[in-house]
C-alpha cells in the first residue's frame, strides 16, 4: 500500500528578475513523501502560495513516470505510481471539492 503525506514550506531563497535583479519572492516547495521509504515521490516548486493546484501538480508528479534529468549523470528517479492514502495537515488546500473528487474518482483516500 502507498501511503505518502503532502506537505508545503516557504523555501529560504529569494527569486530574483534576470534583469534588474529585483527580487520577485520565495518560492513554495510542495513535497509527497512516501511514509515507508521516507523518500521523495513527488514535488512541486512555485511562487503561488499553497492551493489545491499545487496539491494536484505534486500529485501528477507521484503518479507519472519521473523525465531523465538534464544534468549528465547515470541516476534514475524510479519511484511512481498511484497512492492508496494521502495524509494531509488539515489544511484548506486539501478540502477543495475539486480535489475531493478527484481523489474518489481515482480511489485515492485523502485523511
Amino acid at each position: 500500500m502507498l501511503l505518502i503525506q503532502i506537505d508545503h514550506t516557504l523555501a529560504d531563497v529569494m527569486i530574483v528578475d534576470s534583469v534588474y535583479r529585483h527580487s520577485i519572492g520565495r518560492p513554495w516547495l510542495s513535497l509527497a513523501i512516501d511514509v515507508a521509504a521516507r523518500s521523495v515521490l513527488g514535488f512541486h516548486l512555485g511562487l503561488e502560495a499553497p492551493s489545491a493546484l499545487a496539491v494536484a501538480l505534486c500529485i501528477e508528479h507521484v503518479v507519472l513516470p519521473k523525465l531523465p534529468s538534464a544534468a549528465e549523470t547515470e541516476t534514475s528517479w524510479d519511484m511512481f505510481g498511484m497512492p492508496h492514502t494521502i495524509l494531509d495537515d488539515n489544511g484548506s488546500e486539501f478540502h477543495g471539492e475539486a480535489l475531493t473528487r478527484d481523489c474518489a474518482e481515482y480511489g485515492i483516500t485523502l485523511t
